[in-house]
């Protein structure tokens, strides 16, 4: 009998196995206090290994694994209730459904459970699938622009897709956009509308990058700033350094307004450093190729000397080779301070000269004239219009080297030169006055009457005189004047037929002639 301390049955043990009132001990190798079910003894008291009073210890050789033990994730069954690692137990990860395999399962009581490994179809470790039918939709897909959310995330081909297309806003409508104001979306919708970017003003459809630049003052084309160089309205300005208004040729910009010292609208200056040197400045002498025509100090530059070619060093220059010359541009021949030399190959020809008929057919003085009158040897000639050889009495004379013109007569006297049967040595009596209305044609006393004799006619018959006298001579007291008409008796009175009268006298009517 147990617990009395006494061999009861005399068998030389006290206690012994089996003893009445002995209690079982499974064995316990473990000493967990669960021992193996179906290896125990009855004992009045535990005996190594037989110490457990409590069986069902489904691994002696494990101290954690018994009927009491915590089930946990350790690929054990703990507590010995013939499940290993059951769901729910204490160290376990949540595993969610995931059908299409993806490794994303779908969240919620009933497409989820802690487990310690997975088991089909709880595999996942993530949740977030929205689609578990589709391998190619889940949290860690990348969204592409196909009509499918396929990273579950702010649903359909939403903003930042990996295919998406950048839109920019677009406010005026004119299709560019603000580069600063962008989505990447699968499809614009205003006003993220625009594709193409770079509008700098979008409140104005007339300024983009598609816009021509013009001048007016606003950056149309959104590109270098307002009015930038080379516009289709530009200007082009020359490089002025020296602030003349005349830029260089070769360095010039095209643009909507002078930048700078890109300024000058015309260009030629040829020293861009000095200010009185360019095309329209007036050369003047001093060494300087002042207006940029590519000489130096040419004829005509400011404060040059008009010189003239002076061959014949006679310091008179050739007519017509005038040159205003600077000191530096010397040229040969050119010294005579004054011109109108009209032969400077001969020395004694010039306008200082006295005009000499003894030089036939030479203008020595270089007036125009050869053998003019007044030549220093010179003769006398008068007017002689009616080229009788006297010259005019009224017309005085004219000192020639020879006749010329009118002015033939070497003597004068003429006292009408229209008349050519008028002058001083005429003898010939005329009836009729000559050009210049009178009878005047010898020049001496204003005409002198050829026949003076008057008291022509028959003296009448006288028994003691001479019978029938006979006077010859006009009619009259008086002779008639010049181109007078009268009777002129040149013969007759002789004795008629009654021997006491006398004939009639013959006296035809003549006209009285003048010199």
């Amino acid at each position: 009998m147990c617990g009395n301390g006494r061999d009861d049955d005399c068998n030389g043990f006290t206690d012994e196995e089996n003893a009445k009132d002995c209690v079982p001990y499974y064995r316990d190798d473990d000493e967990d206090r669960y021992g193996v079910t179906d290896d125990f003894k009855c004992l009045c008291a535990p005996k190594a290994p037989y110490s457990a009073t409590s069986k069902n210890d489904c691994d002696d050789t494990k101290i954690g694994i018994n009927p009491a033990a915590t089930e946990v994730c350790n690929g054990y069954d703990d507590n010995c209730d013939d499940i290993t690692d059951p769901p729910g137990s204490p160290n376990c990860s949540k595993f969610y459904k995931d059908v299409d395999g993806d490794t994303w399962g779908i969240s919620g009581a009933l497409n989820e459970q802690c487990l310690c490994a997975t088991a089909a179809p709880f595999t996942a470790i993530r949740d977030g699938d929205c689609n578990d039918d589709n391998f190619d939709v889940n949290l860690g897909a990348t969204e592409v622009c196909n009509g499918i959310d396929d990273n579950c995330i702010n649903g359909i081909d939403e903003a930042g897709a990996d295919d998406c297309v950048t839109y920019y806003r677009d406010d005026d409508r004119d299709e560019y956009g603000v580069a600063q104001d962008s989505r990447c979306t699968c499809a614009g919708a205003p006003p993220y509308d625009a594709t193409k970017v770079g509008d700098c003003n979008d409140a104005n459809n007339e300024v983009n990058p598609g816009v021509t630049e013009i001048c007016n003052g606003i950056d149309d084309n959104c590109v270098a700033g307002i009015d930038e160089p080379n516009t289709p309205d530009c200007t082009i300005f020359y490089y002025d350094n020296d602030g003349d208004t005349w830029g260089v040729e070769n360095t010039f910009k095209c643009l909507c307004g002078a930048d700078g010292k890109y300024s000058a609208s015309r260009f030629g200056d040829c020293n861009d450093s000095i200010g009185g040197i360019n095309p329209n400045a007036t050369e003047v002498c001093n060494n300087a190729d002042d207006n940029c025509d590519g000489a130096v100090d040419e004829d005509g530059a400011l404060n040059c000397q008009t010189l003239f070619m002076d061959v014949d060093v006679d310091s008179w220059g050739a007519i017509g080779s005038s040159r205003c010359l600077c000191p530096s541009n010397v040229v040969q021949y050119y010294t005579a301070t004054r011109g109108l030399d009209c032969n400077d190959a001969d020395f004694y020809v010039n306008p200082g000269r006295t005009e000499k008929c003894s030089t036939v057919g030479v203008d020595d003085n270089c007036n125009g004239d050869t053998d003019e009158e007044n030549a220093s040897d010179c003769s006398d000639y008068w007017e002689d219009k009616d080229k009788d050889g006297w010259g005019s009495l009224t017309i005085g004379t004219s000192c020639l080297c020879a006749a010329v013109g009118d002015y033939i007569a070497t003597k004068s006297g003429d006292c009408c030169d229209s008349d050519g049967n008028v002058h001083p040595q005429q003898l010939t009596y005329f009836e009729t006055a000559n050009s210049c209305g009178d009878y005047d044609y010898n020049c001496y006393n204003g005409g002198e009457i050829e026949d003076p004799t008057t008291g022509g006619g028959c003296s009448g018959w006288s028994l003691f005189g001479n019978g029938c006298n006979r006077s010859l001579g006009w009619e009259g007291s008086a002779p008639p004047g010049c181109g007078e008409a009268r009777a002129h008796v040149e013969g007759g009175c002789g004795y008629a037929s009654n021997p006491l009268e006398c004939d009639p006298p013959v006296n035809p009517t003549r006209v009285q002639k003048c010199r």
